[in-house]
């Protein structure tokens, strides 16, 4: 099981008011700039995007160069679960097609992998991401018979560490359980590599400081990696293949520098 975070987001890239600059008078998206995206889905409300941003052009591309090196270490995928969340819907896809699986695996649309609910700015009251119909259409092979775990309604607000670990792990555990051969991909958050294979590989809880910490220190794209024990059926944190891991620090380290030199460039 591959639990990845999703890749650069316009909001981290180009703050905040990167909505109001990027949509005319008639709520159409304008690109005035070569990190951000050739093309974005539309949303009646150009502002659901504060809530639900995009990939920048570079978070697609690195997404999908990330696809390429994993397809060369081996690796089978046979099954996607994403959150529903736009920016990891769209790394899981351009991961796919990477691996040149695009069109071969659909994409699981799952509720309970969205990032812990308590830190998020505001929390609109009605499902706020795109409907699985509206990303279907825009090219996004989405499976449209799959039915969440975990319903918006059900997700709290003031959403603890304690409940989001609990969270994550039952949806983590029950998708396991769904597929009892075969690798699978969780495309989240940057949580998610902690939430989803903490309790899941045995180890306990940690407290919100060391969560906190940890979190920070994991950059767009990070993969946590876990398998199954055949002896024993317990599930165990296990490093990448030295190759892919050599590939991942450089790619880090040139987007950040990349990034750096856009800004200075504006």
């Amino acid at each position: 099981m591959l639990i990845i975070r999703h890749g650069e987001r316009m909001d981290t890239y180009y703050g905040p008011s990167w909505i109001q600059n990027s949509f005319n008078r008639n709520g159409e998206y304008v690109r005035k700039d070569s990190n951000m995206p050739q093309n974005l889905i539309y949303r009646e409300d150009p502002y659901e995007f504060e809530f639900d941003p995009p990939l920048t052009e570079n978070g697609l591309n690195q997404a999908k160069i990330h696809g390429e090196e994993l397809a060369k270490t081996g690796i089978k995928i046979k099954h996607v679960y994403s959150s529903p969340a736009l920016r990891s819907i769209q790394t899981a896809d351009k991961i796919l097609e990477g691996m040149g699986l695009k069109d071969k695996i659909k994409i699981r649309i799952e509720v309970g992998l969205f990032e812990l609910m308590s830190w998020q700015l505001y929390i609109p009251s009605s499902y706020p991401w795109i409907d699985r119909l509206n990303l279907k259409n825009f090219g996004y092979n989405i499976d449209m018979t799959y039915k969440s775990m975990v319903k918006y309604e059900s997700l709290k607000k003031d959403e603890t560490i304690y409940d989001y670990y609990k969270r994550s792990h039952y949806v983590t555990k029950k998708i396991s359980e769904l597929h009892q051969e075969g690798n699978l991909m969780l495309v989240a958050h940057a949580p998610s590599l902690e939430g989803c294979s903490r309790l899941f590989t045995g180890e306990p809880m940690r407290s919100n400081e060391e969560f906190a910490a940890i979190i920070r220190k994991i950059p767009f794209l990070s993969i946590a990696q876990c398998e199954k024990n055949t002896h024993d059926g317990n599930w165990h944190l296990t490093p990448l293949l030295s190759s892919y891991e050599k590939f991942q620090r450089s790619m880090h380290s040139g987007m950040n520098l990349k990034r750096q030199i856009q800004k200075n460039q504006k």
